[in-house]
């Protein structure tokens, strides 16, 4: 799908847990278990909240340090999108929390996602095609999830999983500019990741029940929609593009699922950076997050792949044009 529009990204910063998990010092049944889960998960440490930090605080500290760094102000700021599976409450969104702690005006539009993996990429059609309609030239995307819903036990547990959040600024230039998106859902297979014991559909009629949304996942069912889906889609969409893509930014549930899907579309894995070994899969901040730490690759003129699948089950990708100016900062909380 081609897609014109007059904004372009200008700006992500990273905001991560100042606290950092060691896979090493993980459970894990024996050395050998340790050592194939490291090459085949790709996970050395992640970043951790603890409990302490919401996806909101993170965000916060993401949206402060981008505004800074862009010298923009609140008031600017016409549209604002957030992308979390995990908000300080039910409702309302985090959007209106921003919004009310970070001063933006009451005519900014606010918008809230619950969306996993392909959520940033999500939130960037749906701004572009909104932006010009809300005749605003300045949007901020917060995206990312912190692990503070789950349980004790779960955190402990957990050696995949790492916390943080991005904020994404986009600007209308004084031109349109030429995006091309594909994307698909399967909805029949959404047991493959989601949370069954969690909102509405699982409270039971005691009212005191204590919810417990721990993320099931199906590795087989996932992989089978990566060959299947993700896989051909790709492949159809490179060949509809006009100019191909020079780097390859692409979600990492796992480092197993990314190997496999560079060499099945014969990139160069130089042109595709990763930093699951460092975070984790951090959800829908996998993508600006790589991006930010990869500003160096980025050139002008460049055409940029971003490619991401998950909850749903769904897949996107989007072809962008990233400036090589492009404002990058990256925020450590406590």
């Amino acid at each position: 799908m081609k897609v014109q529009s007059s904004f372009q990204i200008k700006g992500i910063v990273s905001s991560y847990p100042k606290q950092v998990i060691l896979t090493d010092n993980m459970p894990f049944n024996s050395i050998s278990e340790l050592s194939i889960f490291k090459r085949k998960i790709g996970v050395l440490k992640r970043r951790s909240s603890s409990g302490k930090l919401t996806a909101k605080d993170l965000g916060t500290h993401a949206i402060k340090n981008l505004l800074d760094g862009l010298k923009w102000k609140a008031e600017e700021i016409g549209l604002l999108i957030n992308v979390t599976q995990t908000p300080d409450y039910s409702t309302p969104g985090n959007s209106y929390l921003y919004q009310k702690e970070l001063e933006f005006p009451d005519s900014c539009f606010l918008m809230d996602l619950n969306v996993g993996c392909t959520g940033f990429i999500q939130s960037l059609l749906i701004a572009l095609a909104q932006g010009d309609l809300l005749n605003t030239s300045k949007i901020i995307i917060v995206c990312g999830d912190t692990d503070i819903l789950t349980s004790t036990e779960r955190q402990e547990s957990n050696k995949l999983m790492g916390d943080a959040v991005c904020a994404i600024a986009l600007e209308a230039q004084n031109k349109l500019l030429d995006y091309t998106f594909s994307f698909q859902t399967n909805g029949s297979d959404f047991q493959s990741i989601y949370s069954e014991n969690s909102f509405a559909r699982s409270i039971s009629k005691d009212s005191s029940h204590l919810l417990s949304p721990v993320i099931q996942m199906n590795g087989g069912l996932i992989f089978n929609y990566i060959t299947q889906i993700v896989i051909p889609k790709l492949k159809n969409m490179e060949l509809s593009l006009e100019t191909p893509s020079q780097i390859h930014f692409l979600h990492q549930p796992n480092l197993m699922y990314y190997e496999y899907i560079i060499k099945k579309m014969g990139w160069d894995f130089k042109q595709a950076p990763t930093c699951i070994q460092d975070f984790g899969n951090v959800s829908s901040a996998m993508i600006p997050l790589i991006i930010q730490k990869n500003k160096h690759l980025l050139q002008k003129n460049q055409k940029s792949l971003l490619v991401s699948f998950g909850v749903g089950l769904s897949f996107i990708a989007a072809q962008i044009e990233l400036s090589h100016n492009l404002f990058t900062n990256e925020v450590e909380c406590e």
